[in-house]
């Protein structure tokens, strides 16, 4: 699981912003706001829905199930252990909505007596009320959070009123004062977070019924204050930019969202094996208990004493025998993990906590915690960054840092920078403001943002304008489509994200015009994208609308912005929420075998049946019984075998059981090819996402997806505007400071960045649909070619007839950028490595990383020759070193200012028609295949260097027929002990009532006629998930 499954009476999820982070809509600011659920109990009725049956209310009440997590705060259906559900019965589950506009914390939902909706005014539950605040108050809000740890069990009342005994009740976030909160009865500590503070428990105290308790005053500390002024070396005027200061606290996070073991122990003989005792165990084992705020570290070259290496590779002991020996709020289970191995309590990567963004005249004055910092300044990967040491912050007072400069030396020319995938408080799983955002990426340098929040549209264009940021950075409209509802199992992962722009923006639409996606397959939501206009208001108070003529745009112009550029966003990403999110995963797809190839999947079969052939789930009692290579005896649940993924999904939707094969036009589905766009039609995938250390092994993957999709001449796109796969990089933001702003990023070959900031939206995109882009986390990459006429820039194709090419490679780096390697892919192998002791040589990092000026920033420079027969591609990649298996190490300057940022740039191909065609279709492979078979590397190159070998194919395994279908989340649920009656959902359809009828009819409307999918004829293969829990 990568979020905790957490079961409570009632969940609270507050609001991400406040008016303080201003305009969250269309020139609208945000407001306070937090939402509340309650489970409301049930009903059962005995004949479903057909009249006479017989209406029982469920007793006990329910319990809300929720994922919680470092992005997602997920309430879901409520659930219930038992009764079991009979046949032809219904149930009827009850929740209730809560939503005040005191403040964004749970308290306003939970229990406030100025809220007289308050959850806690429903429950059965004996009241107190405690207030009390900070002395002195706090410039930032705080928050408070009420942590029960003793005092009357609440078994009596309610089983699931008793997980409330100890744990964290309910949170209030002020800068001064808070009021009569509401809280059960009992014994407390406040756990108390204030940016700029240290975390700190509050002593005990008592809540008693009926009355008020008021809390000692909390203690803070005055921050002091930092200011600072950065200019542009060159002109000497203000810019944004970014200052981190070190040393950097690491990134807590609170209670539930860690990831952790719902079980109450592991056997040190057997971690699958659940235990509350040693006993439980056996003689001489141990029952692993580990407090959840606690993270078990790598056994590296040994354990310290206590402590036993378990097979996981962790070191372990029986650290906990109750919840009461953990802190306030965390729980004693089985095992936890959270962030890199060994660094307790940690978010990956860190983050840098301590970070302030300028303004557009490079000016900041913040509150900073007292201390003495390291503080070094930076704009993205084209600028110098200079550090300032020892500086000292004092409680109350002003330390003033005074102008600070850097130099722009990277020569850009001819190319904007863009981030094509970005995320503000207007995604579900996201809680940056608008201007905040607008803030990190001008900091980063970056020039072009595109909006692409969760099914939702945003523009930035009044917040650029507000902050006086037009000369530096412009804004796109789009929109992340966040296919998200699975129907297990027929569609257990649904298809993934997928990015879009430009997209309209009409604060009147629902979601701002994001179109509808669910229950629909890929190829449909490219047609829907791109029907949206091309002809959009841009500039005034209509921007992003669609429009006919200039009067529909008060105050802007109404403008040709093009085709839609769709963008299938991170193909390899596992779980999120309940869902994978990565359609190359989903589809199981295997970059060594074509584009056509669909391979069979094993069945997991529940009784004694033929399974890995032509005539899968038949009775059988021998392998004889079986045909096409299939095998008898698959009992108990066992796999026979295994087999790679269908890449034929992504040419038509047309999938059936994954038992049987269907690649003939009219099998399977029946709903090929709407329009002629099949699941592949995307226009631009991303390569690197994220930009990270953490991110590497994807990089490999998608590196390599990408690459057999080139070498098969794939084409990709609207129909009859068809080309090859354009690779992207982005950060895929949610946060400000710890999914880094511009990291990885794209530039767009679209000319300089004007200095009116408006950009030519349609020529920006042609030049992507074209491919003529680098992606980039550190290193730039300048890459043209020739065959003995004027140079072609990347996505161009050189012919007819080449038999010989020259390749002009500059790649350049700040001083603080680290680079040791250059790359020549061609033809999906590498063919050439050089470092520094090669001719030509990439020159040597810098020694002064802090160095200002451009000398040593060019770290490669040559034209490289190369023989050609038959058609063929060129990919250039940089980077440090690549290790042959692991990450590559921390470079730590460039540690400062881009935590945990994996140096890496990588080119789009330039393609050679070497057969006289005038086209690219490919290069030459054997049947079936879509990949070569690559030498041996040169000597020269790095161990890590090869595109190919890194793949593991994923076991794709099929339930055998319908029988007894059991969702993801069925098994799931059931892994973790909840009912029957809760995870099974996927029967028989049964008779739908009126209400139903209608409600289905709206949304085949919404959906449109004849493009939704059909549910019973569509099975997805879906790996196992890992850990492997028991199997149903």
């Amino acid at each position: 699981m990568v979020a905790a499954l957490t079961s409570a009476p009632f969940f609270a999820v507050p609001g991400n912003v406040d008016a303080k982070d201003g305009i969250l809509a269309r020139n609208k600011k945000a407001g306070a706001i937090a939402y509340g659920y309650f489970a409301d109990g049930g009903t059962d009725d005995s004949n479903g829905p057909n009249p006479g049956g017989t209406q029982t209310v469920i007793s006990p009440a329910f319990n809300m199930q929720s994922l919680q997590g470092g992005f997602l705060s997920a309430a879901t259906l409520p659930t219930l252990t038992s009764p079991l559900l009979p046949n032809n019965a219904s149930r009827i589950f009850e929740r209730r909505i809560v939503v005040s506009e005191l403040r964004n914390d749970p308290a306003a939902v939970i229990g406030d007596q100025r809220n007289p909706e308050s959850i806690l005014l429903s429950s059965p539950l004996a009241l107190g009320t405690v207030s009390g605040g900070f002395q002195p108050s706090s410039p930032v809000e705080g928050t408070i959070t009420f942590i029960r740890v003793g005092g009357p069990s609440f078994a009596s009342v309610g089983p699931q009123w008793a997980l409330l005994n100890n744990a964290p009740i309910s949170a209030v976030r002020t800068k001064s004062k808070f009021s009569k909160i509401l809280l059960p009865e009992g014994d407390y500590k406040a756990h108390v977070v204030v940016p700029g503070q240290d975390d700190f428990f509050t002593s005990q105290f008592t809540v008693t019924a009926g009355m008020n308790t008021v809390i000692p005053p909390i203690a803070l500390t005055k921050p002091g204050k930092l200011k600072i002024e950065v200019r542009d070396a060159d002109t000497n005027t203000g810019i944004p930019a970014k200052v981190s200061l070190s040393p950097s606290p690491n990134m807590k996070r609170e209670f539930a969202t860690y990831t952790f073991d719902t079980r109450n122990g592991m056997c040190s003989n057997n971690l699958s094996q659940a235990c509350t005792n040693d006993s439980d165990c056996g003689s001489g084992n141990t029952c692993f208990r580990t407090c959840t705020n606690q993270v078990p570290v790598a056994c590296g070259s040994g354990c310290p004493a206590g402590f036993v290496c378990a097979s996981d590779g962790r070191c372990r002991k029986h650290a906990c025998n109750a919840d009461s020996d953990c802190d306030p709020g965390y729980l004693c289970r089985a095992n936890t993990s959270d962030g890199e191995a060994g660094v307790p309590g940690t978010q990956p990567g860190g983050g840098q906590l301590h970070v302030i963004h300028t303004d557009a005249k490079g000016k900041a004055v913040v509150d900073i915690k007292p201390g003495t910092y390291t503080a070094t300044i930076s704009r993205g990967p084209e600028y110098t960054i200079t550090q300032v040491a020892s500086v000292t912050v004092t409680s109350g007072a002003v330390t003033d840092l005074g102008v600070q400069t850097i130099k722009r030396v990277v020569d850009t020319t001819g190319y904007m920078s863009a981030d094509f995938h970005i995320h503000s408080a207007r995604s579900l799983d996201s809680s940056a403001p608008l201007e905040a955002r607008v803030r990190s990426f001008a900091a980063e340098g970056l020039e072009v943002m595109v909006s692409t929040d969760h099914d939702i549209n945003t523009d930035y264009s009044p917040i650029i304008k507000k902050l006086k940021m037009q000369p530096f950075i412009a804004s796109i409209v789009g929109t992340e489509v966040t296919t998200s509802v699975p129907n297990p199992p027929y569609l257990a992962n649904a298809w993934g994200h997928i990015n879009a722009w430009p997209s309209i923006f009409d604060p009147n639409l629902r979601r701002s015009g994001s179109v509808e996606d669910e229950s629909v397959s890929a190829n449909v939501i490219y047609d829907r994208l791109r029907a949206q206009s091309n002809f959009q208001c841009i500039g005034g108070s209509k921007n992003g609308l669609p429009c006919s003529s200039n009067g529909n745009c008060p105050g802007g112009a109404c403008l040709d912005v093009g085709e839609q550029v769709v963008q299938l966003n991170h193909p390899r990403a596992g779980l999120g929420g309940v869902v994978n999110i990565g359609m190359f995963d989903n589809i199981g797809f295997n970059p060594p075998g074509a584009i056509g190839t669909c391979q069979m999947y094993p069945v997991r079969c529940s009784t004694n049946s033929c399974a890995g052939g032509t005539n899968d789930g038949k009775s059988c009692t021998s392998d004889a019984d079986c045909t096409g290579g299939g095998r008898c005896g698959c009992n108990s649940g066992g796999i026979p075998g295994a087999a790679n993924g269908c890449n034929a999904f992504l040419l038509d939707l047309n999938i059936v059981p994954q038992s049987t094969l269907c690649l003939s036009p009219g099998c399977g589905s029946g709903f090929e090819n709407p329009n002629g766009t099949r699941n592949i039609d995307f226009d631009v995938m991303e390569i690197d996402n994220g930009g990270s250390r953490a991110g590497f092994d994807d990089l490999k993957l998608v590196r390599r997806d990408w690459l057999s999709l080139l070498n098969q001449g794939v084409e990709v796109g609207k129909q009859g505007q068809r080309h090859p796969v354009w690779g992207t990089g982005v950060s895929d933001s949610h946060r400000l400071v710890v999914e880094l702003p511009g990291y990885s990023r794209t530039y767009v070959g679209a000319g300089d960045f004007p200095p009116s900031g408006v950009i030519d939206i349609k020529a920006f995109n042609n030049e992507v649909l074209d491919g003529n882009m680098s992606i980039s986390s550190g290193p730039y990459i300048s890459f043209t070619a020739d065959s003995g006429g004027p140079p072609v820039p990347m996505g161009s194709t050189l012919g007819p007839s080449v038999t010989s090419v020259n390749l002009h490679i500059q790649v350049q780096a700040a001083p603080w950028v680290p680079v040791e390697e250059v790359r020549v892919i061609k033809n999906g192998c590498v063919i050439a490595c050089y470092n520094s002791t090669t001719t030509p040589a990439v020159a040597p990092n810098p020694s002064n990383p802090f160095e200002q000026t451009n000398a040593n920033v060019v770290r490669f420079n040559a034209t490289i020759s190369d023989s050609v027969s038959g058609d063929s591609y060129y990919i250039v990649e940089a980077s440090q070193n690549l290790p042959l298996t692991g990450k590559p190490p921390v470079d730590p300057v460039m540690n400062l200012v881009a935590k945990d940022a994996l140096p890496w740039a990588m080119s789009n191909p330039i393609f050679v028609d070497g057969d006289g065609d005038n086209d690219y279709t490919g290069i030459s492979l054997p049947p079936g295949a879509g990949e070569p078979t690559c030498p041996a590397l040169p000597p020269s190159c790095s161990a890590g260097a090869a595109t190919v070998g890194l793949y593991a194919p994923s076991v794709m395994v099929a339930e055998n027929g319908f029988a007894e279908p059991k969702s993801w989340l069925a098994r799931l649920l059931g892994w973790v002990g909840v009912g029957k009656a809760v995870a099974e959902s996927d029967g028989a359809p049964r008779v739908m009532d009126d209400q139903e009828r209608v409600r289905q009819r709206e949304e085949e409307a919404q959906r449109g006629e004849g493009e939704h999918l059909p549910w019973n004829r569509i099975v997805f293969p879906t790996p196992p998930p890992t850990p492997n829990p028991p199997q149903p």
